[in-house]
């Protein structure tokens, strides 16, 4: 049951820090949701607004882009039902705005995430979608029929398009769009890192936007290409800055050229010392050539358009995002420990335009990964599967997993490539959390597609063991603080492994123990529908293990399991096999730990004594067997040569 208040994000003065407020809860009514929100995608509105002041009434809640789950349905729904996974693009007022916890909205107003998305991908969609199709029938004036033809031959066919900003969220989508309905001369302008992509999504040339001779260059491509009119009949300004776009577009667009700016047209921007100043009339923004149509994209009309109204966000864009016809922009996941902090650091980031072809996504729960493991797990399946990664090219396969494949990328270097993209966004997200630490590889790249990072030619530390049945004892109790304390890093940020085993502990060049492999690991206070994969001998003790949903006393069984088997150098159980360890377990038998280092230890983690690796790194300290991380007995006894 929903409450009858919750946290929204509000501006509440203009260039003032965000606040979070109290909305009511609105029950849904007539053909109305409520949508618990998930994720917004934060876009440079908010940024206008807040900054600028722009069309605002404080104090307002902000966002227009949400993605969430259905709490509650109001009489006449006939499409979305409690549970759905949805996103769209909501604005009409506070109760609809997405920075806030719940929202109330038509349900039309939404869509079904379509199976093999995620939230954070669909949430990049709908209100530059919205944007797209509203500018392109109404202020360009080129057909998008609906459905989509499958030979679309629209009469502007061969006629040059040009998207200015073909880089941004909104650009990205206009190509795509413009493209597949079978509009074929796309010019774009972009910085020259997004050239490439920029072609793959269907623009034909593509222009450095910062480039002197620009306009010229642009001209040059569409020469010839429109012989009754102007050379680019059809442009749409994605910037709208009046010295960034429109001064330089003013020298492309001639007589009969229809220009759409997307509002407000920024005079100039805000910085951390300035306020920004903002036009409203694109018509005099620029010195435009006589015949020049100048309109002003107001997106927030589109619902003038009956039938986009109804159909635009509850069947057409969710149909493009799982048909493939549009792929969902690259995000950028700003985290924060609370709400207010996620909302100030994505505003942050747009003001710093740390952005340029990417959504700044905020979750509006926890700044952990409590509704990414829940919507990742409930949208994604497994059977995704993730293209090779376009930086680096691997020649040597190191390893596989069962959901990786480690390639040699350098002389130092590894590429983690997932084999689907649930895994790839789970693991990418945990590293984005836990950040720099000693007992983390160094990650140097993470891409859309995979992971760079340290190569760890030691291996494994199972596999390592194995192969130095020399080591110390003085090292093997090192390699147990160690892991502690990887431990207790994860549950530092309510992190689960959820795969702990000897396997998935690296070890460096110095013998250090490094944690690796987080991509089964959740937010252990948040709901998850995944069971757990742990094999039978680091498993904790209960009746069902196929119930199993992992929290900290999972890893902290776990561990007793390791040390176990680090300091005997064999798993417990090793003569049973997987059925006969958890029927041991379960009566809460377990091997003999007395006389062992950190026996006590062992059996603690596996009777339940402990609740934190705080505690066990405690315990550990206080048994006064640790080393220093000087020390330099590496691997063989005392008395013998390295």
């Amino acid at each position: 049951m929903a409450p009858t208040t919750h946290n929204g994000v509000a501006t509440v003065g203009v260039r003032a820090p965000l606040a979070i407020i109290q909305m009511p809860t609105i029950p849904p009514g007539e053909g109305e949701v409520l949508v618990r929100v998930e994720w917004t995608a934060s876009t440079p509105l908010d940024l206008h607004q807040n900054d600028g002041g722009l069309l605002v009434k404080h104090p307002q809640i902000l966002g227009d882009g949400l993605a969430g789950t259905v709490k509650s349905v109001g009489p006449g729904v006939q499409n979305l039902a409690v549970g759905d996974k949805v996103f769209g693009f909501c604005f009409e007022e506070s109760q609809r705005k997405a920075q806030q916890e719940f929202v109330t909205v038509p349900e039309t107003s939404l869509g079904k995430v379509p199976a093999g998305f995620t939230l954070q991908e669909a949430v990049t969609l709908p209100n530059n979608l919205v944007t797209v199709f509203h500018a392109t029938t109404f202020d360009l004036g080129l057909p998008l029929p609906w459905p989509r033809p499958a030979t679309p031959s629209p009469v502007h066919a061969n006629s040059p398009i040009l998207i200015w900003g073909g880089s941004s969220s909104c650009g990205q989508y206009a190509i795509q769009i413009l493209t597949q309905w079978g509009y074929k001369n796309i010019i774009a302008t972009s910085s020259p890192a997004h050239h490439e992509y920029l072609r793959s999504l269907g623009a034909g040339a593509v222009h450095d936007y910062r480039d002197p001779n620009v306009a010229n260059l642009i001209l040059e491509s569409a020469r010839g290409a429109n012989t009754d009119g102007p050379a680019v009949p059809f442009i749409l300004d994605c910037i709208a800055s009046q010295y960034g776009s429109l001064a330089k577009i003013a020298n492309i667009a001639q007589k009969d050229t229809i220009v759409a700016a997307l509002l407000p047209v920024i005079v100039k921007d805000a910085s951390d010392t300035e306020a920004p100043e903002y036009a409203m009339d694109v018509q005099s923004s620029a010195d435009w050539a006589e015949g020049v149509q100048a309109k002003c994209v107001r997106t927030h009309f589109y619902q003038e358009n009956v039938f986009f109204k109804t159909y635009l966000q509850s069947t057409m864009i969710p149909t493009l995002l799982a048909e493939g016809v549009v792929k969902p922009n690259k995000q950028r996941i700003v985290e924060g420990k609370t709400l207010l902090e996620r909302a100030q650091k994505a505003l942050d980031t747009l003001r710093n335009k740390a952005v340029s072809d990417e959504n700044p996504l905020a979750e509006q729960s926890k700044p952990r990964i409590d509704d990414l493991q829940n919507s990742s797990t409930t949208c994604i399946p497994k059977t995704i599967r993730i293209p090779p990664c376009r930086n680096i090219k691997p020649k040597t396969i190191l390893g596989a997993g069962a959901s990786s494949v480690v390639y040699l990328a350098g002389e130092n270097k590894v590429e983690k490539r997932f084999k689907s993209s649930e895994d790839l966004l789970n693991e990418r997200t945990i590293y984005q959390i836990l950040r720099s630490h000693p007992r983390l590889l160094s990650i140097y790249h993470i891409e859309d597609d995979c992971i760079i990072m340290d190569w760890m030619k030691n291996g494994d530390l199972a596999r390592f063991i194995e192969s130095h049945p020399e080591v110390t004892q003085r090292r093997k109790h090192l390699w147990v603080t160690q892991i502690a304390e990887s431990f207790n890093l994860l549950h530092t940020h309510e992190i689960s492994h959820c795969d702990s085993k000897l396997e998935n502990f690296l070890v460096d060049d110095h013998y250090d123990i490094k944690i690796c492999d987080f991509a089964s690991s959740h937010n252990y206070k948040a709901p998850s529908n995944d069971l757990a994969i742990q094999p039978s001998r680091y498993r904790r003790a209960i009746d069902d293990f196929n119930e199993l949903v992992f929290n900290p006393a999972d890893d902290i069984f776990a561990f007793g399991s390791i040390c176990y088997e680090i300091i005997t150098g064999e798993a417990p159980y090793p003569q049973l096999d997987d059925e006969g360890v958890k029927l041991q377990f379960i009566r809460g038998e377990f091997p003999a730990t007395e006389g062992l280092s950190f026996g006590s230890i062992i059996r603690g983690c596996w009777n339940g004594k402990f609740m934190s690796f705080k505690a066990i790194l405690s315990a550990i300290k206080s048994e006064g067997t640790a080393l220093s991380y000087t020390d330099s007995n590496l691997i063989h006894s005392d008395d013998s040569p390295m």
